[in-house]
Formats: structure tokens, sequence, C-alpha cells
């Protein structure tokens, strides 16, 4: 066995206390496994048990020598953490003759309030797979070993056997493996996403194959050594991979980066190196170390500066694309931090841990600061649909730097990120369940897709595993945000030039998907509402394209600065930093103007406050995070800033402040009054005032519109919605990309076919129902609900027949009827995902055999749009409709029921 650094640490008594945790740690994983394993030259085991025994005894008085205190040893109280709903996906399949433990891959709600969800496979790919299965055979694991879970998940050991044995089965003779089962048994060995590989799926196979070691090398060693075999012989062909193109690089966009990355990916690189490092912990092999090694060097390598340049030294996520960075997976700071935990010897495990502190500390707390684990950027950044996976990555990084270095704040930073999922996130909602155990696959601007599939559920569970293990970072879980001050983005498209606006151009990579063309003699105004007077870091976002060009942004008549394209290689988009401009509250205007070469197309202005900030509450208790921006050293005004922050939400109470400032690497500084170059604080403070209510649902109180009758056809009478249209559900042939039906983040979404619809503007007939199809030609022909309130012609009816759809899943909320005396009900409209079957026994359909996705391209994914009845009371005058506060609902034609 290598001897760890750790028990040089001991050795040489050395007092901090970050060593002597590694070292009790080493020490006592030696001491578990020395009987079964004794290498020749290891220290004696008695004399390693009483190093171990000593180290103990002066824990405490080891950590009151330092700024952090030590970890607890038993699991702190947090959320309940409930394993019900990953039970009942974890279900037996067959799967080549054989009956073993899988995981359903999706999961939606199943038809009324109480009914159980649905189980869902992936349509040509198969029902249960690899890539989930590994997973929750960590998560079982996991929970196998906390105390406290011994009574609510008594089978988790069992449940983790069986899935290990599916990985098992998945495993090629050449340590390759498959992904996807189809339903009736058999491995899909021939689809993209299921092939024999050594990628994403056989990475995270890896993983579960090195945890299960851990559990079960005292609890069945014949069970063991399977897994090990296995394990190594998986290592095989990453390493081959990895040795074909060690020491090679990519020259992309002005970046050099590592070529030997698993499929180009630093993400797999990342989960493979998981692996690599937990089979460390238990069992020496050369090559695995190698490979370790290598994955470790090219992650470090991996990474680019300065802090306040993009990519903010965050780990990109390919190779050959280094602009692009993704939460899912991205477990790069986790990975270098267990690495340089585990392989402590090595000679560069304190750079490792060196680059995993730099993205943490720095990025990482600017995401908790701002929108939260947003879905990527390429540099614009592309906040949602955010999901769990995302988070846990994320917040797994900081979990691993808070057990490399014992910095107390970063299990503080790991549950404040967990918390995504009990609702300090942008809609405010729990996206977990505890009472259930399902976890939402997903938000996005105004909506919650609450299908709860395996990925989300997984993910979920081991971000609060690890939050359950810290006493801090249980704690933070309870904290939601209330206000925050942070990125202004200004989208060119939005201003006017010389009072016209501009010409633009579809560009997914674009912060809103499009961009403004400038082209010579161009200039445009575009406004912006500044909401703090202070400091801001200017930054333009612009498509540099293989000619020259150049443009210069101006405030009023300040000159700020000047960007232009660089180089000849292939279009991608830059984000140049122009320094730090001082800015008043409210209104202000921008010109950039065409200044040079050929057209520029200029994507946006952001505006990043030099002191990013958000507030956030709990009963009885406030906390204030500020993030630097500035380069250099900033006095900190901590009663100032707490003051804005709580005037912002119309609160003014507060109790004596705590604050600990920190510098970018989440070392915390004697002087709390000043704030260092790219640092953060943390502001605490009583407050008796009570939370305020600030969820984004059912809080808007529209105007009500009088809406006519287009037709009156026997008992029916459609509405005329032409004024409520405001969004595009349609594409044709002669303009594909037109449309947008299910993108509220972008520019670009799927659509359905005009061409296979009825006709636009005519009367036809659905299920004996007279309705007026909308204009599908038109740039909007339906209603995005956002509690509009309709003013009807007053009558007796039966019904209200609504032609409608979701999107982001399936949807049911109240419609609100008004009647003449001055009473009111409500009734459920419930509307079914487009691409789903119809889920609330809607009466009829239209049904569109294929779609058009977000650039045009025909896809063969069946859609449909709904038909719904509301019953009406015919004994009241019915004189107002007010539809749910619901975006992802739609109507695209209302019709009016006599009895």
């Amino acid at each position: 066995m290598r001897a760890p650094k750790a028990w040089a640490c001991a050795t040489r008594a050395i007092s901090a206390w970050a060593c002597a945790t590694r070292a009790l740690k080493a020490l006592a994983r030696t001491a578990r496994v020395f009987t079964a394993r004794a290498p020749r030259g290891a220290p004696g085991l008695k004399v390693l048990l009483a190093a171990f025994l000593l180290l103990g005894a002066a824990g405490p008085a080891l950590a009151q020598s330092g700024d952090e205190t030590e970890r607890p040893a038993s699991p702190a109280a947090g959320l309940p953490i409930n394993f019900d709903h990953l039970d009942h996906l974890s279900q037996l399949f067959e799967v080549e003759g054989e009956q073993l433990r899988g995981v359903w891959i999706y999961a939606e709600p199943g038809i009324g309030p109480d009914a159980p969800y649905q189980y869902r496979g992936a349509t040509g790919e198969g029902v249960t797979d690899l890539d989930d299965v590994a997973r929750a055979a960590i998560a079982y694991l996991w929970a196998a070993e906390q105390d406290g879970l011994e009574t609510t998940v008594p089978h988790a050991l069992e449940y983790a056997r069986g899935q290990l044995e599916y990985v098992l089965a998945m495993q090629a003779e050449n340590g390759e493996f498959f992904n996807f089962v189809f339903e009736d048994g058999s491995i899909n060995r021939l689809g993209i996403t299921s092939r024999k590989g050594a990628g994403f799926w056989a990475a995270r196979a890896l993983w579960a194959l090195a945890e299960g070691m851990h559990a079960f090398r005292e609890e069945d060693p014949e069970f063991y050594a399977l897994l090990q075999s296995a394990f190594l012989l998986g290592v095989e062909p990453f390493a081959r991979q990895v040795d074909a193109s060690y020491g090679e690089y990519i020259d992309a966009y002005g970046f050099r980066a590592p070529a030997w990355f698993p499929g180009d990916g630093s993400d797999v690189a990342s989960i493979l190196l998981l692996g690599l490092t937990t089979y460390l912990e238990l069992e020496t092999d050369d090559t695995t170390y190698l490979l370790a090694s290598r994955l470790a060097d090219g992650l470090t390598e991996f990474q680019y500066g300065p802090p306040q340049e993009y990519p903010y030294l965050a780990h990109q996520s390919f190779a050959r694309d280094p602009l692009q960075w993704h939460a899912w997976g991205s477990r790069q700071t986790q990975a270098l931090a267990r690495a340089a935990r585990v392989m402590d010897d090595h000679p560069d495990a304190a750079a490792w841990l060196a680059s995993a502190e730099a993205e943490a500390g720095h990025f990482f707390v600017q995401l908790l600061a701002s929108q939260g684990p947003v879905e990527s950027m390429r540099p614009a950044v592309k906040s949602g649909p955010q999901i769990a996976f995302g988070m846990e990555s994320l917040a797994s990084g900081l979990f691993e730097l808070h057990a490399a270095t014992g910095k107390e704040v970063y299990a503080e930073l790991g549950g404040l990120m967990t918390s995504w999922l009990t609702g300090n996130n942008e809609l405010r909602e729990r996206m977990y369940d505890p009472t259930s155990g399902r976890t939402y696959d997903g938000l996005e601007r105004g909506v919650i897709n609450r299908n709860s599939g395996a990925e989300s559920t997984i993910t979920a569970l081991l971000a609060l595993l690890q939050a359950n293990r810290s006493e801090v970072a249980a704690d933070a879980l309870d904290w939601q945000w209330l206000w925050k001050l942070d990125d202004v983005v200004v989208e060119l498209e939005t201003g006017l030039d010389f009072g016209e606006p501009p010409e633009v151009e579809s560009d997914s990579a674009a912060s809103g998907q499009l961009v403004a063309v400038l082209q010579p003699g161009a200039a445009v105004v575009v406004d912006a509402v500044v909401p703090s007077s202070g400091e801001y870091r200017l930054q333009a976002l612009h498509r540099n394209d293989p000619w020259d060009a150049s443009a210069t942004i101006a405030l009023g008549q300040q000159r700020l600065g000047t960007i232009s394209n660089v180089g000849d290689g292939p279009a991608h988009h830059r984000l140049v930093d122009l320094g730090v401009v001082s800015l008043e509250a409210g209104e202000t205007r921008f010109v950039v103007s065409h200044a040079g070469g050929d057209e520029l197309r200029f994507d946006a202005i952001v505006l990043r406050p030099l002191l990013t900030q958000k507030l956030y509450g709990r009963e009885g208790e406030r906390m204030l995070l500020v993030k630097s921006w500035a380069d250099e050293p900033v006095d900190l005004d901590a009663g100032g800033l707490v003051s804005e922050a709580l005037a912002a939400i119309g609160a003014q109470e507060r109790g004596d402040l705590t604050v600990r400032v920190y510098d970018r690497f989440a070392n915390q500084q004697d002087d709390a009054a000043v704030l260092p170059a790219f640092g953060f604080a943390i502001i605490s403070f009583a407050s008796s005032e009570a939370l305020p209510d600030l969820r984004t649902s059912s809080r808007v109180d529209r105007e009500p519109v009088t809406v006519e009758f287009a037709f009156s056809q026997g008992p029916f009478h459609g509405l005329a919605l032409d004024a409520l249209f405001n969004n595009d559900a349609f594409s044709d042939s002669r303009n594909p990309a037109k449309g947008n039906f299910d993108s509220r983040s972008g520019a670009l979404g799927a659509t359905y076919m005009a061409e296979r619809a009825p006709a636009a503007n005519e009367v036809f007939e659905l299920g004996g129902v007279s309705l007026l199809f909308p204009p599908s030609e038109a740039d909007a022909n339906n209603v995005a609900m956002f509690g509009q309130r309709l003013v009807v012609p007053s009558g007796h009816y039966a019904a209200i027949w609504v032609l409608g759809s979701s999107e982001q899943g399936n949807y049911q909320m109240p419609v609100t009827l008004e009647y003449a005396d001055g009473s009111s009900e409500q009734v459920d409209l419930g509307l079914s995902d487009w691409c789903q079957l119809p889920r609330y026994g809607e009466p009829a359909l239209l049904e569109f055999p294929q779609r058009r996705g977000a650039g045009g391209a025909i896809e063969r994914i069946t859609c449909r749009i709904f038909l719904q009845r509301l019953s009406v009371d015919p004994s009241k005058e019915l004189t107002r409709i007010g539809l749910p506060d619901r975006e992802t609902m739609h109507a695209f034609a209302i019709t009016l029921e006599e009895p």
C-alpha cells in the first residue's frame, strides 16, 4: 500500500487541523483494511492504531488552534432523506435472461392528485440504463453508511448489490460497457447512446464498482473480488484511450487544451477520476494510479483566467470547444479535490487542490450570489433549464473540498447550493418533496417540470446525503433568497438604429438567441435600467467572425471602449471585459456604433456589479452573500450593504452584524473590514420581521380584456382571442424556423407543423364542438396563460371548451368563473403535455405525427392539441373568465356552449 502523506503529517506532529483530519481518515482506513492486505514495508498495525488513538485524543486541541471547527462525527439533523420514490423506480428487470435490479428512466405524474407516478422508458433507447443504475447504486451505498437511515432505508445494501450486479452484466469482455436494456430484456447494442464504449456510462460504472468495493470488502469478500476484477478490466480501455493522446494538445479559439480526455470531455474525465481515486483509497494499481494522475493533470491545465475574464477559472467541458461550460456533470472540482486528498503523496497534489479551490471559491460563489446552477455558458449564460444533476455536481465539489481542506465554509456553501432543492431557486419553489422522495425534473423561467425521473431523484439524494453529514451544511438548507443585485444583460436587438429596430439574426449561442447586425454607419441606442447606484464591471458580448470589424460602446457622450473581431478562425462568441464604470440607479442609455471594417454581430452588454449580492432569509435570521469582482481590495461597508438589501425588500430591522470575509480561495481573513480582490463575504444578522412571500406563482392581477364572439354556430359561440395571442406555436414548410412554442429562455423552440393543422382562421369541428382555429401563419396564434381575465358576452352557458395544450410537462390549474350576481367559482383546467398522451381525460384531440425542432428540422415526435371541457353553472349569468397564471399552459381556441 502506498504510504499516505497524511501519515507523514501525523509523525511530524504538525498542528494544522486539516492535516490531522487527513491523517485520522487515512490511518483509520489503513487500520480497517490492514488485516486483509498488509504489503511489505507498511507500518505495523499496532503502531498505526496507536497513532490513530493518539491523534484522536489530540483532535479537540488541534481544532482549537485553527479558524475552522471539527466536522461533526455523526450526521446532522438536516432535511429528511426519503428513498421512497427511488425505491419505486428501482425495479427488477429482465436482462439477457437474468432478473436484475435496474431503475426506470422517467416517471410522470399519474392521472389524479394522489395517483402514483407512472414509469416511462426512453423511446427507442430502452427502459433502464447503466447511467442511472450506477448512480442509484452509489446513492444506496452512501445511505447504507449513514447513521439514521437504518430504519427508513433498511434495504439499502441489498438494493445496491442488485444494481451493482446490473452494472456487472452490462460489461463486455473487453472491459467496455453497454448502457440501455430494451423492454424485452435484450441489451441495446447498436444505439448511439448505448453501444459498447468507454465514455459517460462506463465512467459511472467504474465509480459505482469502486464505491461497492468499500461497502463489501468485509461484508462479502467474494463479491468484493468480483467488483475489483470488473473495475480493473474496465480501467484498461480508458487507459489505452488516454495513453494514445497523452501529452498532445488542441488549439481552439485562442485556448490550448489537453487532448487526452476520454471522448474529448473533461466532464467524463472527472467522473472517471472519482472512480479511480475511490479505488485507490483501498488498493494500489499502477495503471489506475497513472491514469488518475494524467486525468488530474489534464483537468488542472484545462482552466483559464484571470478571474475577471471568461471563463472565470471554471473548468470547461470539452477540449475541442473550450468556450463551453455546462453544469450537468461538471464534477472537475469534486474529482480534483478527492484526488488531492487520496493521492496526497503525488508531487502535483497541491496543484490539483489549488485548481479545485480556484474554481469553487470564485466561480461557484458567483453562481450562488446570482442565478444559481445555470445550465451553461459559451460565453453567454443560458440560465435554464436548471436541474438537480447540475446543482449536485457543484455542491459535491464544495463538499469534497470541505473534506480535503477542513474549511467549514465549503460545507456551508455546499449546503447553500443544495438548498436549491428546498426552494432557494429562481421560482422559490421546492424541487424536492421530503414526504414522497420525489425531485422534480427541472425548472425554467416561470415553470417547474413536475416529472420525476431517475437522474433527478438520484442526484438530489446524493446532494442531501452529503449535506446531512455536516451540521453546517444541513443548517444552510433552510435559507431562501429574498433579493439580489447581479448581472444586468442589455440585449442590443431591443434597441433602435436611427429610430428603426436593428437588423437581427438568429444565433443559438447568443444570450437571447438573437444578435444585432451592425452594418457600416449603424448606431444602435439601447436603454437599460440600473438597479442600484455603484460600480459595475462592463462586458461586451459579440460574435467574433473571421473578418475585420469593430464597434464602440458609449454611455451618452462618454466612450467606454471598443471591441473588434480577432483572428481568422471559425466564428465564435467573445466576452470582452472593458473595465469598471460608475452608474447611477435608474434608466441609462448606451450607444453601440459600428467603428470600422465589415459588418459586426453584437449580442449584448453585460453590467456586473462590482459587489454582486444576494440576501437570504429564514425565520429570525438574514444573511447577505457578497461576491467581489474588483481586482484590488475593497473596503467592506457591511452596514451600508445590509441596509440597502433590506430596503430593497421593504424591510428595516436588523440586529448586530457578524461579518466573515474570505479570499477567492475561501481562506478566512483576520480583517473583516476589507474584501480581498475577487473574494467574498458572508454577513449574518438577526431579524424579527416576518419573511415576505415572494413566490412567483399566482400573484399576477391582470386588467380585464373584453372579448367578443368571432362566430356563433348553433349552441356554440367562439371567442375572438386575437388581442390575447402572445405566442407562436406553428411553423410551415415555407418558413420552417418560424415559431417557438416551448422555449421561454430563448428565441428558438419546437413547433407544431401548420401544414398538418386545420385551416387557419376557419371554424372546424372537433369532438362535436365548433371551434375557430387560430391564424397559424401569423407570428402570434395562441395564448400563453399569465392570469388574463376575459370579459365575455354575458349569458347562460353550460360549458367552456378550451382547445389547448401544455409544454414542459402536464399542468392542471384553476380557472376562475365570475357571474353577474357577484359570485364566483373555480374549476380545474387540466391540459396535457403536447408530446404526451392525454392525462386529464380530454375528450378529443388533434394529433400531429411530427413536429419541427428548434432549427426547423422535422422530428418524428407525435404532438397533440387537446380539447378540454369546463362545466359552468347554467342558472347563472357568466360575465368573466380568469385564466390560470401558468405560462406553460396554452389556449388556441375557446368556445362557449349554451345549455
